[in-house]
C-alpha cells in the first residue's frame, strides 16, 4: 500500500516504509 507520503517526507502517512 503505497501512501501519498513516503518516508521522505515526514511519518505523515508512514505507510511505504
Amino acid at each position: 500500500m503505497f501512501s501519498t507520503n513516503t518516508v521522505e517526507e515526514e511519518d505523515i502517512d508512514p505507510g511505504v516504509y
